[in-house]
């Protein structure tokens, strides 16, 4: 609700703040600021005037965060532009400041001041099958002292229209030249269009082929200039994306003028092709009200009812219900002065050829390497064995894809991406085994940067259940199989790759009894003392981090320091991220086990810091952490060519010998298993054959990582 576009800031001009500093590196007392970084700490002083107002006329009582919430949101400005762009609309402290003096609690019924609305919703979700559709309650209370004229529509944007293309050329001999705001060299070039009368939306994308390796100045950009010489949008690219996006509310009707616009080749900028598209949108009404009008008593309040039904398709549409009341924006009579967003997700049907499609466009580039973004949800019934989750792109092989498989406990388990030993592929497959039920989410990251020669692609993709083809003939299956100590068995292992995209197989054998595996510590600390703190204070390079395997059912962190001490730990994609409180003056620990299911393999990391306060600078010291998996255990009896990347959770060199077998789709391979028994006889060893995948850098984040496909039982006697 309070969207974070470039502009700028106070600043203490350096030396008391280093970063103060215009375009050009100089000392200022203005910086730029935008992102959440701008919207956050003006949302939170927005945040401290309602409590403050509202604590001068509610006895000094202080007011829950779900009322702050509620305060700042019913008094946002609505935008005009999509629910997904804006939420609630723009943060307007004032009117918040208003309906915290006037708002009626337990705490007190101060006398009215202002004109605002109390909305008992700020948000409206639903989630279901394709064109199912979902009723909420909405209450409106109209907290000034005079009655107001409340009406409530509901708006989405309708198809694009008047779209209209080209392309233009940047190169350092022949374009046209500007010095920028840093004093840099740059080319740019103009390209007009027309924009009909009573467009409600204007929209504008460029595609570039920047190198990422030259650093920002690649990045190209896009400005828009209304048909009255105003600026009017821009497209503020955080990093290398070759993806730009503007869009303008209400554009004025007439020619418009479009500047696209980067540094010179030679100080490492873009040259080359640079596609554009514009198009416009109009509203359309959005789903459907019980009432469109009410009138409102001072202190009244009135419910009324929306409806609305998720896409005919799986993924995600959303719009807005708008209310304009007599009280309006600032007083002003007659003007739309709130909006109540609403998101809609439409199901895959997995019990019917789990198909879905999208279309992908890009990022603005910032690291490392976030992009678009899409989710797809899905049911999961008890009793199914796998989950098979497949994307292709239409082409362009450069773009970078990642996927996850994400459990109903919030845990990703299944991991893809389109590339295999450095090779790209148009496809992905993603793997999960033995699916808890519940509701799924498939997320699939298309990452920065996009190649950068076409404004939008088509993709498709399926989500299958139990479709993995695995066999291990001749495998000992009962407990009245005898296999002699010491003389080994081969057995081979048939995996057929189903997916659409090649794949890095293995296998990791475990027996079925569970155990504590103190986990090898990747990038040690520099001392033998451990990490120095503050960290990054010497020579060491990286916070703590371990390979978590997969079986695992909960992992268990800790710390010893020379110091008060705490941290937080978590998967390398951050989520979930887990807090380690202090247990003594010096030590701190910290667990997770998920509600079901098991814990996201790959690397973890923590990051351990000392505790304050300090009458100075930080104090210096050194911690010892540790990271223990509760898992499987490795079965040492069997082994394989390809060797398995989990036990490099206890051994990183493992990874220097790991050799999975590629197989590409619809190709079968055969994997040697060799099972040496050892221990006394008569002891009765089971366990599993887990064929594995290994998925080395899971876009955006680069994780290493890998899936479960199936898991085929062993058991045998020792003779």
């Amino acid at each position: 609700m309070a969207p974070g576009d470039t502009a700028f800031s106070s600043c203490d001009a350096s030396p008391t703040y280093s970063e103060c500093v215009n375009n050009q590196g100089q000392s200022s007392d203005f910086e730029f600021s935008g992102g959440t970084s701008l919207s956050a700490p003006l949302t939170a002083g927005a945040a401290a005037l309602v409590i403050q107002a509202y604590r001068n006329f509610h006895h000094g009582a202080s007011p829950t965060p779900a009322l702050v919430k509620q305060i700042l949101t019913s008094t946002a400005t609505d935008l005009g532009v999509p629910a997904t762009e804006q939420g609630a609309g723009l943060l307007n402290s004032y009117k918040a400041v208003l309906l915290a003096e006037s708002v009626k609690t337990s705490d007190g019924s101060p006398v009215p001041v202002g004109q605002s609305l109390l909305l008992s919703q700020n948000q409206l979700n639903a989630v279901g099958a394709p064109r199912t559709s979902f009723t909420w309650p909405v209450t409106v209370t109209n907290t000034s002292a005079q009655a107001q004229s409340v009406q409530v529509s509901g708006r989405t944007f309708g198809h694009t229209e008047n779209v209209q293309t080209g392309s233009v050329t940047l190169n350092d001999t022949t374009s046209s030249q500007f010095l920028n705001a840093a004093g840099l060299l740059n080319n740019y070039a103009l390209f007009t269009f027309k924009v009909p009368k009573r467009a409600d939306r204007l929209n504008a994308s460029i595609a570039y082929p920047g190198a990422p390796s030259n650093g920002l100045n690649a990045r190209v950009r896009i400005s828009l200039i209304d048909p009255q010489g105003r600026f009017a949008a821009y497209s503020i690219p955080q990093g290398v994306g070759n993806f730009g996006n503007v869009d303008v509310r209400e554009p004025l009707q007439g020619t418009w003028t479009g500047v696209i616009f980067c540094d010179a080749a030679s100080i490492n900028g873009t040259n080359g092709t640079i596609p554009w598209q514009v198009s416009t949108q109009r509203f359309v009404p959005f789903g459907s009200l019980s009432s469109s009008s009410f009138h409102l008593a001072p202190g009244h309040s009135r419910t009324f009812r929306v409806m609305a039904s998720t896409p005919s398709t799986p993924g995600d549409s959303e719009g807005s219900i708008v209310l304009t009341s007599s009280g309006g924006v600032d007083n002003f009579v007659g003007v739309e002065r709130n909006s109540i967003p609403v998101t809609l997700r439409s199901l895959v049907n997995v019990a019917h050829k789990g198909a879905f499609t999208g279309v992908l466009t890009g990022g603005n580039g910032r690291n490392p390497g976030e992009g678009q973004t899409d989710y797809y949800e899905f049911n999961v019934d008890p009793g199914h064995t796998s989950i098979t989750a497949n994307v292709s792109l239409t082409n362009d092989i450069g773009d970078m894809v990642g996927a996850y498989l994400v459990n109903p406990n919030g845990v990703a388990v299944g991991f893809g991406q389109n590339s295999l030993n450095g090779t790209n592929t148009p496809s992905l497959t993603a793997y999960t085994l033995d699916p808890v039920s519940g509701p799924w989410t498939l997320i699939v990251d298309f990452a920065s940067p996009v190649v950068g020669d076409e404004i939008s692609q088509a993709f498709t993709g399926n989500i299958k259940l139990d479709d993995v083809s695995a066999k291990a003939s001749g495998l000992p299956n009962s407990q009245a199989t005898d296999l002699p100590a010491g003389v080994p068995v081969t057995i081979p292992v048939t995996i057929t790759n189903d997916g659409a995209a090649p794949e890095a197989f293995f296998i990791d054998a475990r027996l079925n009894t569970p155990t504590s595996l103190a986990l090898a510590q990747f990038a040690p600390p520099a001392s033998s003392n451990g990490y120095a703190l503050p960290l990054g204070s010497t020579s060491d390079t990286a916070a703590p981090y371990w390979f978590v395997p997969t079986q695992t059912s909960s992992v268990q962190a800790a710390a010893t320091a020379t110091l008060p001490v705490e941290f937080d730990f978590s998967p390398f994609p951050g989520d979930p991220d887990v807090f380690g409180p202090p247990t003594t003056p010096n030590n701190a620990a910290g667990s997770y086990t998920p509600g079901g299911g098991t814990v996201q393999p790959g690397f973890w990391g923590a990051i351990p810091a000392e505790i304050g306060p300090y009458s100075g600078p930080a104090l210096g010291g050194f911690v010892n952490m540790s990271l223990t998996s509760t898992t499987k255990a490795f079965d040492p009896a069997v082994t394989s060519a390809p060797g398995d990347i989990w036990l490099a959770s206890l051994d990183p060199s493992v990874f220097g010998s790991f050799a999975p077998v590629t197989v590409n789709p619809g190709q079968t391979v055969v994997i040697p298993v060799t099972i040496t028994p050892a221990g006394e006889s008569g002891t009765v060893v089971s366990g599993n054959l887990y064929v594995d995948d290994f998925v080395a850098a899971v876009p955006p984040y680069g994780d290493t990582t890998g899936d479960e496909l199936a898991a085929i039982p062993y058991s045998y006697t020792i003779k």
